[in-house]
């Protein structure tokens, strides 16, 4: 549209990014944004920010992407501002300039090429002077398009086999599967416009949004499809269709994998000695992990050469796995894993059986179809329909097909969910809506079992020689942003595909989010010994609801998950944002949290390790090792079923860290805390006087809390801020960021660098020490928190080499590990690291650098602040303390205990859980009552260890119970 950049006198009032605009002021539109003028803000609002308009008379709401709402009036000159917005919110897009086969030489141009895009090309013209939404649907109408197409499809056959009917409907039906992605795209197109036509007006523009986006499908797969169907075009066809074609239009997906693969190279895992993880990775190696110095690849046939061309020396490891692999015939079949169509035990069957087994506590549903037709197969446990009154929990497993162990994972947690009858699982399963799809990538998966152990993508033939696109980089959030997070080469392992959701697995897993919205979801993927959150796909950036996700996947201190297999190099899965490991885009956890809200994570499932020896992705198919491995993962998978209730209030047993409803990032150079969302227009801070707090620009969503930023300030001593009714206060009690006139911190081998977030310099080492002076922590005080900005460069798939924050409570005789940061970390982020139960103590704080070079600079700190926080419980951080924790005997070893209630006036209730997390006793406290007994005899407990845990709004008391009734 051409710009108006006059603008027009309007009064304003509403919420932009939760600061409140009002008085009178100008607004003028241009093509991408309206300027917005009103007394000393001037917003630069982009068009794609605004969701709907709706005019009354002289008044004008805008209804925006955040939730906020603009109302704009003026006596005579609203309507041409609608009109306006509304020209700008529908223009169209650029759809053809990325296209690879319009027009281009090696798609030959000539009659052919320019008859199957004209119907696409005519209504993208046709459309572009459209002043209404349903002239342009009308033009672009879907059906319409696809009858077009159909129709060429035909003359293209007619004209080559004018007389040879066989052969003409053998053509057709080839076409007819090069272009079924089309016609996909297209279905999706009619159903974005029915979308659009049943929208109302608050919503209208981001439905139109949604429909270009799928428009902009119909072009690329459009574009795709021209070259998978111009060899058919040109060479002359045999008489036969090959027999892989005719088993699928029969629909015998079995017939089809049952044919062994002589064209795709096998992979293997490999140890190349002596070249950095970064420079294979950079040559679109499949770089899976590293050891002593070596990194060690997937590597296929065409990647061993390329090793060998580079002069790499690359060795083959044999596992356990490879080795049973290589026996013949029966002796091979795996014991514990399942193939995915295997008729008496695979992973279908399995489903089906146990559903059977228990018609009214497990439902299994198909969700979609793969590539080569498998069905997409999900399990719903509990009710067999979704209630709005049960929050809804989504499990995952294998998007990459070689990380059997995940499957494994999810296919018993199917089974525990539905056998184990508990307090907890009773609960979880009555009031929870739990998904569970064990397989998201059915046709790679299957073919691991049948020809190639270590595929990874779906079974996509890409039109050049390679087949497969990797799912989890094909989801429809910063797709393709950059090569380094995935690749645009059909034979990468991170391979993106050719649009967002290209794929029917991911378009299906699309679907299942906006028909089942969850609250929190799991997709298990191996290995690494990681759980990941979002962001993955920039280094440094961090979730809004941070305080969230750091409750459920807790700290290194205070991890969700415990490696309790035999030999492992960790003791507990890393938690961490998704680019710690490394940057991706097009990720489904990044996807699901920024278009559904969903608090979704990643578990990298075991280090890849035992005993020193590498297994990776070959995790052993033994019955031991798999118990372990999901017993240890079960503590997590429950708390997040815990937690969906009400996030913000989730208490986690296995971290032992409630989430955080106020949480402090930096108090320097910068502030930026995070508040629950209903508090952002009611957060102000009070000291320094002057300092506005706004939403965070780089966000690219907030749940349930928003992170603030103010501008930068100069290093306070104190900080406080009021949060709705709640005051925060934050003292520093000491600071350092390597700065002539800061207080001294003690340093061994650490020294100043020039790569700073503020000042002239920041600290930095390879190896080396960092110490604060001795901090008298106020007797009213009970935790701290260390707050620091950083970078580091370690290794992304180990936990060394490392660095550690320490404090002391005894001058430095003795030493606890409050954090550690490990992986990689290329722009500097803040980080936090509390210290509880220090009260009127003197405290020293230790940063303690492990990256192996005195002389190499790996870890970078700045602006590190020791504050202490003088907040309520129900709005501090609320780390769960054994403070309080009162039985009357422990061990006990009578028939009742008693604990002394902590929370005087205030009800609550108590509940104790077996050691692997089975509720055993609840009961609810009212009345001020002092004490609650717990008739252990009368409950039939066991003897052995319990967890207790007292709770009262947002405080909550933790303890360990040991019954030995019966012993001396």
């Amino acid at each position: 549209m051409p710009e108006r950049v006059s603008a027009v006198p309007v009064s304003v009032a509403g919420l932009y990014h939760g600061q409140e605009l009002a008085g009178d002021g100008t607004v003028s539109v241009r093509s991408n944004s309206v300027a917005i003028s009103v007394e000393r803000h001037r917003i630069a609002l982009p068009i794609d920010e605004i969701d709907g308009a709706l005019r009354n008379g002289s008044e004008l709401e805008l209804f925006l992407r955040s939730g906020d709402v603009l109302q704009l009036s003026s006596p005579s000159g609203i309507q041409r501002v609608a009109e306006d917005i509304t020209l700008a919110a529908i223009a169209l897009p650029e759809f053809t300039r990325s296209l690879r086969a319009l027009g281009a030489r090696r798609a030959k141009p000539g009659a052919d090429h320019d008859r199957f895009f004209a119907p696409l090309l005519s209504a993208r013209r046709r459309a572009q002077g459209c002043t209404t939404l349903e002239d342009c649907l009308r033009i672009c109408d879907a059906a319409a398009l696809r009858a077009e197409l159909d129709r060429h499809l035909q003359d293209f056959a007619r004209a080559r086999y004018p007389r040879s009917g066989a052969d003409r409907r053998s053509l057709e039906a080839d076409l007819e599967d090069c272009a079924s992605g089309v016609f996909a795209r297209l279905d999706e197109l009619a159903l974005a416009g029915s979308a659009v036509r049943k929208a109302d007006e608050t919503v209208r523009f981001a439905t139109w949004r949604e429909w270009t986006n799928k428009l902009r499908a119909v072009f690329e797969s459009a574009d795709s499809c021209w070259l998978a169907i111009r060899p058919s075009l040109e060479r002359p066809r045999e008489t036969h269709r090959p027999l892989w074609r005719r088993l699928l239009r029969l629909g015998s997906v079995a017939g089809i994998c049952a044919i062994p693969a002589t064209l795709d190279a096998q992979h293997m895992q490999m140890r190349v000695r002596g070249v950095p993880p970064d420079s294979l990775r950079s040559r679109d190696f499949d770089v899976v992990s590293s050891e002593g110095g070596s990194a060690i690849v997937v590597a296929d046939s065409v990647d061993r050469v390329r090793l060998a061309q580079f002069g790499w020396i690359a060795e083959h490891i044999v596992t356990a796995g490879h080795r049973a692999r290589s026996l013949p015939g029966a002796q091979r079949a795996t014991t514990i894993y399942r193939s995915f169509d295997d008729p008496a035990r695979g992973v279908a069957f399995f489903l089906d059986s146990i559903a059977s087994a228990n018609p009214t506590r497990a439902h299994v549903e198909e969700i979609g179809k793969s590539v080569e037709g498998r069905p997409l197969l999900a399990v719903k446990i509990g009710a067999a329909e979704d209630s709005p009154s049960r929050p809804n929990v989504l499990f995952m497993a294998t998007y990459h097909a070689r990380e059997w162990a995940a499957t494994e994972m999810a296919l018993r947690l199917i089974k525990y969910l539905i056998v184990e009858r508990s307090g907890r699982t009773d609960s979880l399963v009555a009031g929870r809506d739990i998904w569970i799809l064990p397989v998201a990538n059915p046709d790679g998966y299957q073919y691991t079992f049948i020809s190639d152990r270590f595929w990874r993508k779906n079974r996509r033939q890409n039109g050049n020689g390679s087949f497969g696109v990797d799912l989890n980089r094909n989801h429809a959030f910063k797709w393709g942003i950059d090569d380094q997070g995935s690749s645009p080469n059909p034979a990468s392992e991170v391979y993106r595909g050719t649009a967002p959701e290209s794929e029917p697995e991911i378009r299906a897993i699309a679907a299942f989010h906006a028909a089942h919205p969850p609250v929190l979801s799991v997709s298990y993927h191996t290995f690494t010994g990681l759980i990941l959150y979002p962001p993955g796909h920039e280094f440094g950036k961090l979730a809004d609801d941070l305080g969230i996700f750091r409750a459920l996947a807790g700290t290194d201190v205070q991890p969700a998950v415990r490696d309790r297999l035999p030999g492992s190099n960790r003791d507990h899965y890393r938690p961490s944002p998704g680019w710690n490991l490394y940057p991706t885009n097009g990720e489904y956890t990044d996807w699901a949290y920024a278009r559904h809200g969903v608090l979704a994570f990643t578990p990298e499932l075991t280090s890849g390790f035992e005993f020193g020896q590498f297994y990776g992705f070959d995790f052993p198919d033994d019955e031991s090792r798999l118990s372990t491995l999901f017993q240890d993962n079960l503590p997590f998978a429950l708390d997040v079923l815990d937690a969906a209730r009400d996030p913000l209030a989730a208490h986690p047993l296995a971290t032992g860290i409630a989430s955080e409803r106020i949480g402090v990032e930096s108090v320097s150079p910068a502030i930026r805390v995070r508040v629950p969302l209903d508090d952002v227009s009611r957060t102000a801070v009070k000291i320094p006087t002057s300092t506005p707090l706004v939403p965070d620009p780089s966000s690219d969503v907030a749940v349930y809390t928003r992170r603030l930023v103010s501008t930068p300030v100069a290093r306070p001593v104190e900080v406080r801020i009021d949060v709705g009714a709640t005051g925060v206060r934050y003292d520093v009690l000491t600071a350092t960021g390597a700065e002539r006139g800061d207080t001294p911190w003690p340093a061994n081998g650490f020294g100043k660098s020039p790569l700073r977030i503020a000042g002239d310099s920041a600290w930095a080492a390879g190896n080396g020490r960092l110490r604060s002076p001795e901090i008298t922590v106020p007797t009213g005080v009970d935790s701290l928190s260390v707050l620091f900005w950083t970078r580091y460069l370690g290794d992304p798939f180990s936990l060394t080499p490392r660095g550690e924050i320490h404090y002391s409570v005894d001058s430095g005789r003795s030493w606890t590990l409050a954090g550690l940061v490990a992986g990689v970390a290329e722009t500097y982020y803040p980080e936090r690291v509390d210290i509880v139960g220090v009260g009127g103590k003197t405290l020293l704080v230790e940063f303690i650098a492990l990256f192996g070079s005195a002389t190499i600079p790996s870890w970078w700190l700045d602006e590190i602040t020791v504050v202490s926080r003088s907040t309520a419980a129900t709005t501090g951080p609320g780390v769960i303390t054994s403070a309080g924790f009162r039985p009357s005997e422990n061990p006990v070893r009578s028939g009742t205990v008693r604990f002394l209630w902590p929370f005087a006036g205030s009800d609550g209730d108590v509940i104790v859980y077996d050691i692997g997390g089975k509720e055993v006793w609840h009961s609810i406290v009212r009345d001020n009552s002092p004490t609650v007994t717990w008739r252990i005899a009368e409950s039939g407990a066991a003897n052995g260890v319990y967890v207790v845990v007292l709770r009262s709004g947002g405080r909550m008391v933790r303890g360990k119970l040991f019954v030995t009734r019966g012993a001396s």
